[in-house]
């Protein structure tokens, strides 16, 4: 849900690949790059540095300026001529703004699963960002249905004990292997 972390999240996986040396890129649809650097300096996580140096991109994207495809293109060139390894995509809500039609529910999943499978194809690990609308209560791996495409699922949210609000994280899927079923606090 909203402000659990998921963004910090997923910049922990970008640094730790960056720190690695492994060229990653972060696809920012709900925030400026600068206000997302900035946010991640004050919490120490070092993606600036990172950035500096080349080795982690981090583009905004204006949802309503590109298609999908166009948009798949971008990506596809990162990954074939910027060597791109990881590839985050910050959120779906912002991705699916772009899409056109009627039946954008479809045509998300459609345009998500292609790219996801020409990625996985191309050996890149892909970190696909999703707001959930319950804050606490039943659990929903995904609003949009795409729960399929991911070989790992690892979910954040809000758990009220005694009167007060606690971030949680834990792993709903893993596709290769067994995982760890419990449930941890979460903190930033």
């Amino acid at each position: 849900p909203s402000w659990a972390g998921k963004t910090t999240l997923g910049s922990l996986f970008l640094e730790a690949a960056g720190g690695r040396g492994e060229n990653s890129i972060g696809y920012l649809f709900e925030e400026l790059k600068s206000d997302y650097l900035y946010r991640s300096g004050e919490i120490d996580l070092d993606i600036e540095p990172l950035v500096d140096d080349g080795v982690v991109r981090i583009e905004e994207i204006e949802s309503l300026t590109q298609s999908p495809d166009e948009l798949a293109h971008h990506i596809r060139t990162s990954v074939e001529e910027d060597c791109a390894e990881v590839v985050m995509i910050d959120g779906i809500t912002g991705y699916r703004l772009g899409l056109r039609g009627d039946d954008t529910q479809d045509e998300l999943t459609r345009e998500l699963h292609a790219l996801c499978r020409y990625l996985k194809r191309m050996g890149v690990t892909v970190i696909l960002i999703e707001e959930v609308k319950n804050i606490t209560g039943d659990l929903s791996a995904t609003d949009e249905q795409i729960s399929y495409l991911a070989d790992n699922i690892v979910f954040i949210r809000y758990l009220e004990t005694n009167g007060e609000i606690h971030k949680t994280v834990g792993v709903l899927k893993k596709r290769f292997g067994d995982f760890e079923q419990s449930v941890r606090e979460f903190e930033i």
